[in-house]
């Protein structure tokens, strides 16, 4: 009845532009969205200034994922009257999707400025600081956020952007609170960015478990984060990311059955997303080692830098385990060569230089492998099979005296070996 009285009064009058903006929103209400763009578009021709009609139009697009242009019909609409908050956010959440995030944060803040209890507004810049991947914009973030909680919020959205700042500025206990209160039960969640945040708390929280020597807590939270992992990628989150810490929670936990086709499956993705990692390359070669698979082990460490040197040379264990790979298969020269750039990115890595003289002694370099045993003990001198290799050599070449002292401190160490030589 609304529609026939509104559609009477402008046909009798046209130039009203406020008839065929109520027609537009009876439109859009009743999902026509395209005749209610029309609609709002003639109330524009009748009147330029008409705030409302722009936004309207802004929401029909957005509701149809052109975001570009419910973009440009917001900053039409703020050009047309004074400075507004509101529309001053939204236009914030339309370069946030189109992921031009600095005029997205710089649309937040006018907003903030204009209205300071605009918690809209502050959400989303808080949205952005986490984004940001700082430790300065994680605790901008939590500023923002402490604000908005001040004012009353208990909302999901809240609580999970205190997560994740506070996961990554390393208060683990926080943050594990938060997402307590978002998830409840774990299996009936149906958000899979908060189910692999939640990943990614507990299995952080497991590797400072493990470093305290509290396993069966450890062992607890690695499952319940492979069990997070692995629900995020059944509920949307089929990421690389995603696979990869689900592969990595599996080897925590000695379940190599799991974990390599998981690490198989996250590099698979990482090739289709364009961003092949090392760290994936490196953990399948761990995996493929623990489980005894030597030659794909190795494989999977040659892929490694090869495919991302930047990560390789950050992580020096990388040349150090292949080169011991490389050693096993009488790959002197490779070995020889993962072992130096093992020592020169680690020079405290004493079993980095014990491997490499071992290499050097199989090439007859005895005078190096002598050099580089006395810097691993140097380094490091409680090593009862350096103690045992030095001596050994050292009595080849007859170096009785030094030699002695070296197997007698193997012995000391009880190193099984060096009792029938003394």
């Amino acid at each position: 009845e609304s529609d026939r009285i509104i559609g009477e009064l402008y046909g009798e009058n046209p130039a009203d532009p406020r008839l065929p903006y109520s027609l537009g929103r009876i439109r859009q209400a009743d999902g026509q969205f395209d005749a209610a763009r029309t609609l709002y578009e003639r109330a524009i021709e009748i009147d330029p200034g008409y705030r409302d009609a722009y936004v309207r139009i802004a929401t029909v697009y957005r509701m149809s994922d052109e975001n570009d242009l419910s973009l440009d019909y917001l900053i039409r609409a703020l050009d047309n009257g004074e400075a507004d908050p509101e529309i001053e956010t939204r236009i914030g959440d339309g370069f946030r999707i189109l992921e031009q995030h600095d005029l997205a944060r710089a649309s937040y803040q006018s907003a903030i400025e204009l209205e300071p209890h605009s918690l809209d507004a502050r959400l989303a810049l808080a949205y952005y600081y986490n984004r940001s991947g700082t430790m300065a914009g994680y605790q901008a973030a939590i500023e923002q956020l402490e604000y908005v909680e001040s004012a009353g919020v208990d909302e999901i959205e809240l609580h999970a952007l205190f997560a994740d700042a506070r996961y990554h500025l390393g208060d683990l206990n926080s943050a594990e609170v938060r997402m307590e209160r978002i998830l409840g039960d774990i299996e009936e969640e149906t958000n899979a960015d908060y189910l692999y945040l939640m990943g990614r708390i507990r299995f952080d929280n497991a590797e400072a478990f493990d470093a305290a020597g509290n396993t069966e807590q450890a062992a607890e939270s690695y499952r319940t984060a492979q069990q997070a992992f692995h629900l995020a990628f059944t509920r949307g989150r089929d990421s690389s990311e995603t696979r990869y810490w689900e592969a990595r929670s599996h080897l925590a936990l000695g379940d190599f059955g799991h974990a390599v086709p998981a690490f198989r499956r996250s590099l698979d993705l990482s090739v289709e997303e364009g961003k092949v990692r090392g760290e994936y390359n490196y953990w399948l070669g761990f995996s493929l080692e623990l489980e005894r698979n030597y030659p794909q082990a190795l494989d999977a460490y040659i892929r490694t830098d090869r495919f991302d040197l930047a990560w390789a040379l950050e992580n020096p264990v990388l040349f150090f385990r292949r080169g011991r790979l490389l050693a096993n298969t009488a790959q002197l020269r490779a070995a020889e060569r993962d072992f130096r750039w093992a020592l020169v990115l680690d020079p405290d890595n004493y079993d980095a230089a014990a491997a490499l003289a071992r290499v050097y002694s199989q090439q007859q370099d005895f005078d190096g492998a002598i050099q580089l045993w006395r810097q691993s003990l140097a380094i490091h001198e409680a090593q009862p099979r350096v103690h045992y290799d030095l001596g050994m050599l050292l009595n080849r070449f007859d170096q009785f005296d030094d030699a002695r002292l070296h197997l007698e401190r193997a012995k000391a160490l009880d190193y099984g070996e060096t009792a029938p030589l003394l």
